[in-house]
């Protein structure tokens, strides 16, 4: 969320006139499968023990978007994104998640853009393609492969398998679930999604 804020602040001073956030994202409601789409029409923002919605969506663009998406088959569901603080992991916290907002995928970035677009009066969109569904739990140990940007830890990822050879099959089923992501959310954004970013001004 640090860097999420920090990076719209700049583009703000950039002179951007909106901003947006897209990405993968953890699926809550049990209906969505990986590649599916979530076009957010609310964000609400985890905070220790509590939730607040941080923005509305612009009625508008999101209709036009997700009536297009319908429109080429592009499976989109539209609804409310929980940014989370810290990874959504377990299936049982997932469900649990869900049954306290009823948000249909978590992610840890969007309530940070969408404060700074609030704050600065700008337009702004969240569009997150599920990546792993609701029923699955990510081992521990592989968000731990993970640095600080998002990178892969070569050297600590095959100390982990040597001690842990089970997880190859998780990884093997995460690269999956998130090539599928990245394939959908790419046919959605240039096909439908950036010739109607004008529509959110």
């Amino acid at each position: 969320m640090k860097n999420a804020f920090l990076a719209s602040q700049w583009l703000i001073a950039e002179g951007v006139v909106a901003l947006g956030v897209s990405g993968v994202s953890g699926g809550l409601d049990p209906k969505l499968e990986p590649g599916d789409l979530v076009l957010a029409d609310s964000i609400i923002q985890e905070s220790d023990n509590t939730c607040q919605q941080v923005w509305e969506g612009n009625s508008k663009f999101v209709e036009i978007v997700y009536a297009a998406l319908m429109a080429r088959e592009i499976p989109a569901y539209r609804g409310t994104i929980i940014t989370a603080q810290k990874p959504v992991l377990s299936a049982r916290n997932k469900q649990a998640l869900f049954t306290k907002t009823n948000a249909l995928a978590a992610d840890m970035e969007s309530s940070a853009v969408a404060t700074v677009a609030n704050n600065a009066g700008l337009p702004f969109f969240a569009l997150r393609t599920v990546c792993d569904v609701a029923t699955r739990s990510i081992p521990g140990e592989i968000f731990d492969c993970l640095n600080q940007t998002g990178r892969i830890r070569l050297l600590h990822l095959f100390k982990t398998i040597l001690l842990k050879p089970s997880l190859v099959s998780d990884l093997l089923r995460t690269k999956r679930d998130f090539a599928v992501a990245l394939a959908t959310l790419g046919r959605a954004w240039h096909t439908q999604i950036s010739s109607r970013l004008p529509t959110l001004l």
